[in-house]
């Protein structure tokens, strides 16, 4: 009689890594804190529907109340931006386990942040600055979204 395993053909670490680094002058990833998330939602809640607490689905499909409009701040609408500092060095990032979803209508994994740490000196225990602790883009599955620059795209790696 045969038996069945399920597992993971990898592990899944709970770390991140910066694929962008200053010394080759590439922008490290942006840094949204969660008042940065909170303040958006807030600017524009009149075309967002908040599932929960980490949900978020914009199903407009007028000017000013699309995804792409709604992210961006097109046609009055208020963009997501980052008050935080990028990420500017090729280190790891500690994942935090929470992560932001932000969709249309149809699709709901279209745009994803996931909540890290950001690396502190070696000789301190940790950190207890919020500044520490944000959000960074790790889906990015709008192709209308970004391009190849800008604070939509990509710039950690699961590792």
């Amino acid at each position: 009689m045969s038996s069945l395993n399920r597992q993971y053909s990898q592990n899944i670490t709970r770390s991140y890594v910066v694929t962008q680094s200053e010394f080759n002058n590439e922008q490290g990833p942006q840094f949204f804190s969660q008042d940065d998330i909170d303040t958006w939602y807030a600017a524009n809640q009149s075309v967002i529907t908040k599932l929960g607490k980490t949900l978020y689905v914009i199903p407009g499909t007028t000017p000013g109340t699309t995804f792409v409009d709604v992210l961006t701040g097109a046609n009055g609408a208020t963009e997501l931006d980052h008050t935080l500092e990028n990420i500017h060095w090729r280190k790891t990032l500690k994942d935090m386990g929470k992560e932001i979803v932000i969709g249309n209508r149809t699709i709901a994994r279209l745009f994803v942040l996931r909540r890290v740490q950001v690396y502190t000196n070696s000789g301190d225990s940790g950190t207890l600055n919020a500044d520490d602790t944000g959000y960074v883009v790790v889906e990015n599955n709008a192709y209308d979204l970004g391009g190849e620059i800008g604070r939509f795209n990509i710039k950690v790696a699961r590792i």
